[in-house]
């Protein structure tokens, strides 16, 4: 996951003046990346930067789901990025 958002968050606009994001999203049954979002924040209150990061945390390729008494559940990750 880590080496994905590595390769493909691309951003030259160092201008946020933040180097770290904490993102949360939630890896449904079929392992597909839903709800993603900056912890702490609103959407709207998101910069260009953390939108753009959200882009890819949401392109991310399918997961293997999670299982849980032999059936597949969603679980959430939270993980903090630096950028």
């Amino acid at each position: 996951m880590m080496k994905y958002l590595r390769e493909n968050f691309i951003y030259t606009d160092r201008e946020s003046g933040q180097n770290r994001f904490i993102v949360e999203f939630v890896v449904n049954e079929d392992g597909m990346v839903v709800g993603e979002r900056i912890r702490s924040k609103e959407p709207k209150d998101i910069s260009e930067v953390e939108s753009e990061l959200l882009k890819v945390v949401a392109s991310m390729p399918k997961w293997n789901p999670a299982k849980c008494n032999g059936a597949y559940v969603p679980f959430r990750l939270i993980i903090p990025i630096n950028y």
